[in-house]
């Protein structure tokens, strides 16, 4: 046997789910992961464009100076 990790997208998906799990075909397993976002996602928006102008010009700078 194996376990997967899925990651339902709809209540149609969902019903699905427990209809295999009623055929006794699968065995759904309640465990709530919590998904680590990336940090581009969880910082998107936090910088002003202009502070993240100024920013990626000095991370450039500082990358041509090696």
């Amino acid at each position: 046997m194996e376990t997967l990790t899925i990651q339902v997208k709809n209540k149609k998906a969902l019903q699905l789910i427990k209809d295999l799990e009623a055929l006794d075909l699968v065995r759904v397993l309640e465990n709530k992961l919590e998904v680590q976002e990336s940090m581009a996602y969880k910082y998107k928006g936090k910088l002003s464009e202009i502070s993240a102008k100024a920013l990626d010009k000095e991370i450039e700078d500082s990358r041509n100076s090696w």
